[in-house]
């Protein structure tokens, strides 16, 4: 069985709409609808930025998740070290009771344990706990700036593909009117005509976005 290319994502749909619309434009142009064709030029390029955008905060994202993942690490190791270090420098009946729930995510324990800390534990753990501290810190931040990055990508891919969808309706109205201007038999006529506008609906919430050419 063959091999065969993976489905497009949704990004790679955009950017075949522009495609579209430049060749559109180019089929305006010689049939002398100009301000099709400059429309068509001006609406391409406008939904060229919205994409690079959101190709850019896509990138973004994986950008901030591969920080977050090594945050992650960076606690489970001073997690685990902090545990090492309780059951060392703890008596066997103060240490019991902070090396439970190892079950729960690294974070939830690591916070449990330096609650729990008294002052005189806590000074006896010195620069241990006080990493722990950090590594939560720094986890912390690290999962606030995924999630900005990921809201932000989110807002920028609808963005596109509301684009888009207003877009593939614009392309489809002007393909009615360059037919309309060229002669029924001719060679462009046929052409225009093979030229298929797809209107899948984009991820839009309901919303019906109209495109402004102004």
């Amino acid at each position: 069985m063959k091999n065969l290319p993976p489905p497009p994502s949704r990004l790679d749909r955009v950017a075949i709409v522009i495609q579209h619309a430049e060749v559109l434009a180019d089929e305006a142009s010689d049939a002398r609808l100009f301000d099709i064709a400059d429309r068509l030029r001006l609406l391409a390029s406008r939904l060229a930025i919205y994409l690079e955008e959101a190709e850019t905060t896509s990138t973004r994202v994986d950008a901030a998740r591969a920080h977050r993942r090594e945050r992650a690490t960076r606690l489970r190791q001073a997690s685990t070290r902090l545990g090492v270090e309780l059951e060392e420098r703890l008596a066997p009946e103060d240490a019991a009771g902070l090396v439970v729930g190892l079950r729960l995510s690294p974070d939830a324990v690591t916070r449990f344990r330096l609650k729990r800390l008294t002052e005189a534990q806590r000074a006896l753990l010195g620069e241990v706990a006080d990493d722990c501290e950090r590594a939560l810190l720094e986890l912390e931040v690290a999962d606030d700036r995924a999630l900005e990055a990921t809201a932000h990508a989110f807002v920028t891919r609808v963005r596109a593909l509301d684009r888009a969808h207003a877009l593939r309706r614009q392309l489809q109205r002007d393909k009615n009117t360059i037919l309309a201007a060229l002669p029924v038999d001719s060679v462009a006529a046929a052409r225009v005509r093979r030229y298929v506008v797809r209107t899948r609906s984009a991820e839009s919430f309901g919303r019906r976005v109209e495109l402004d050419a102004a």
